[in-house]
């Protein structure tokens, strides 16, 4: 299958260091792509990063990340439709 370029830009941007991503994007895998996707959107804080956070009032860092997890599952959500497009018989 292929990628739209502006999903792949989309995918490179959010996780730039991510190589075997990129070429599993440039190699159109669907599966795979949609488990890294998945998997990198269900990573959640940790117990120990909110108290750190509060106890050092860094509450910018916890809204930073909670940003980029929202921006990750969008991601997501966005493959899965490009998923549903390509699960369609024939003629539909």
């Amino acid at each position: 299958m292929a990628y739209s370029e502006d999903f792949k830009a989309k995918v490179k941007k959010t996780y730039p260091a991510w190589e075997e991503m990129h070429q599993l994007l440039d190699d159109g895998d669907l599966e795979t792509v949609g488990k890294g996707l998945y998997d990198s959107s269900m990573k959640f804080f940790t117990p120990e990063e909110i108290v750190q956070a509060v106890e050092s009032l860094n509450f910018l860092s916890i809204y930073q990340k909670a940003k980029d997890l929202i921006g990750k599952k969008a991601l997501y959500q966005e493959w899965e439709e490009i998923k549903k497009t390509q699960k369609k018989p024939m003629g539909m």
